[in-house]
Parts: C-alpha cells; structure tokens; sequence
C-alpha cells in the first residue's frame, strides 16, 4: 500500500528497483495507493479480480 510519499521520484525509483527485484524471482507485485485502501468494499473487490478469485 503506497502512500504519498511514493509520488517522490527518489523514492518511486527505489519502489521500481524493489518491484523488479521481487518479479524477477517469479512474485507478482499489486500496488494500491493509500487512499484507495481505506475503501473496504473496493478493496476487497479489486483483489478478488486482481487474485481471479
């Protein structure tokens, strides 16, 4: 869950480097911003699609 300060191009940069090295060993990164993850009932639906469940 990503914050406003994950808009900062220095630490955006930092969360692509993180992201590549955690796809490159076959894991699937879903990003949210913050203000999206305090909606319960979309969350959880985002997810369920995201996850095909």
């Amino acid at each position: 869950i990503d914050g406003g300060v994950h808009r900062l191009p220095e630490v955006a940069l930092r969360d692509q480097q993180r992201q590549a090295a955690i796809e490159s060993l076959g894991w699937r990164v879903i990003r949210i911003d913050a203000a999206s993850a305090m909606n319960s009932g979309w969350l959880v639906a985002f997810l369920e699609k995201e996850l095909g469940l």
